[in-house]
């Protein structure tokens, strides 16, 4: 489904137009973005929870030149689906 499927599908659902669905879906993607950066864990009930975690620096061994290379930490988000989530796939 792209971008516009999806706005046309909300739209239909909560009974709104296009433009004030994909204004409304635009300030919650930005303020999930927002919290996630500022390090907060964002808990969407029945849907799931983004965090922010950091991935440890690491060495890995390149076996073409023989030699170590340091991957360095990094922070990047997760996110694990709720319980019901989980359910609706099973």
């Amino acid at each position: 489904m792209i971008h516009n499927d999806f706005i046309e599908r909300l739209s239909k659902k909560s009974g709104l137009s296009a433009q004030k669905t994909e204004k409304l879906l635009k300030a919650y993607v930005n303020a999930v973005r927002e919290e996630v950066e500022m390090g907060n864990s964002v808990n969407i009930r029945n849907f799931g929870i983004f965090e922010r975690v950091v991935k440890a620096q690491r060495k890995i061994f390149n076996p073409s030149n023989k030699q170590y290379t340091v991957i360095p930490a990094k922070k990047t988000v997760k996110f694990k689906p709720s319980s019901v989530m989980k359910a609706a796939f099973k």
